[in-house]
């Protein structure tokens, strides 16, 4: 949603950038503004109901999990 505001020239907003997004952030115009301003580290939890999980939230958790800090 912040993004496709700032996307209309409503503001500017921090994204998460990973290469799968790139090409999607350049066609909706944005631009990055601040190169040397980045959001502090912030904890990112998983409350799983198992151990047990679909092929989808495995995926998901083998991807996110090397960019964090503290993997």
């Amino acid at each position: 949603m912040l993004g496709r505001l700032a996307g209309q020239g409503l503001g500017i907003t921090p994204l998460l950038v990973f290469d799968a997004m790139e090409r999607a952030i350049k066609q909706a115009g944005l631009v990055r503004v601040l190169p040397d301003w980045s959001l502090p580290p912030l904890p990112l939890f998983a409350l799983l109901p198992s151990r047990m999980l679909p092929a989808k939230p495995t995926a998901f958790l083998a991807f996110i999990q090397p960019r964090g800090s503290d993997s």
